[in-house]
């Protein structure tokens, strides 16, 4: 399968992981259980395929310093978000988190020499627009933001780890490491990070104060569907990485909102305002010129 094709699987599934976040949020899931079972999903999965039919355990010790690597930076990347939102207003947020593409174009240029023609620089820069489009809110969030000077590092602080990440999957993806024993390793040791985060196993696997037996349930197949369409968006997304581009890999696979915008208008009724209407326009654009 070219790169193209594989990004645009990356873009779809991980449009419906993020459709499936807006389906918990809904549901009221709990976000300890959902988590949890997405990121043992994922783990799981990818230790079935690799036995299935890989087995190759080449380069095991870097491969396992850059899975654990990208476990913490994965980590420290949501807990920046998090954290940054609760000082600087989500529709200043949003859009500077894109900001992780300006190092991203930095890497692609000179420390993976690659070159873009006029047309894919064109579909970069509107593809950037379409995630500046889509990730700001509807309602301005002016109340309760007052210091925004502590919000400032930690904004930062997701804007480096989300490059970094891209650069992680771009060095696995050209190298001779095996990538579903990478996503293997990486989820796995994201389990454990997040069940030690949360202190104990009771507070993840059974049922708390706060949830009952059937929201345990829906919380627990979400998480597991989650795992699923990230296991299938995240094995395309490296293997788009072999030959393509980093930067229009990523550009086309950061596009993945707009499905789960579409998902959003379709099942919750939720509003096609202007901005989305524009971005939906702007992101068939761009896929047809970063094709070229």
């Amino acid at each position: 399968m070219s790169w193209y094709l594989l990004s645009l699987s990356a873009l779809l599934f991980f449009g419906l992981q993020k459709f499936l976040f807006k389906v918990a949020a809904e549901k009221k899931s709990s976000t300890r259980i959902t988590n949890f079972y997405f990121m043992i999903t994922v783990a799981v999965l990818s230790f079935i395929f690799f036995f299935l039919f890989s087995r190759k355990f080449m380069n095991l010790k870097q491969l396992i310093l850059f899975a654990l690597l990208n476990g913490v930076i994965f980590l420290s990347l949501n807990i920046f978000r998090l954290e940054s939102l609760k000082y600087i207003p989500g529709v200043v947020a949003f859009p500077m988190f894109e900001l992780s593409y300006i190092p991203v174009i930095i890497f692609s240029r000179f420390y993976f020499r690659e070159s873009l023609n006029f047309k894919q620089i064109l579909g970069v820069f509107f593809g950037i627009l379409v995630a500046l489009l889509v990730s700001r809110k509807e309602t301005a969030e002016q109340k309760r933001y007052r210091e925004y000077y502590k919000g400032t590092p930690l904004l930062l602080g997701a804007i480096v780890s989300a490059a970094i990440l891209s650069l992680i999957s771009k060095i696995i993806a050209i190298s001779s490491f095996n990538t579903l024993l990478f996503m293997g390793i990486s989820y796995l040791f994201n389990t454990v990070l997040l069940f030690a985060f949360h202190h104990s196993a009771q507070v993840l696997l059974r049922n708390t104060k706060d949830v009952t037996p059937n929201q345990a349930r829906e919380a627990i197949t979400i998480g597991i569907l989650m795992g699923i369409t990230n296991f299938i968006a995240f094995f395309s997304y490296l293997k788009a990485l072999e030959k393509g581009s980093l930067l229009v890999v990523s550009v086309l696979s950061g596009l993945s909102s707009l499905v789960a915008i579409v998902l959003s208008v379709m099942i919750y009724k939720e509003k096609l305002n202007w901005r989305r209407i524009v971005a939906i326009g702007l992101t068939i654009v761009t896929m047809v010129l970063l094709k070229i």
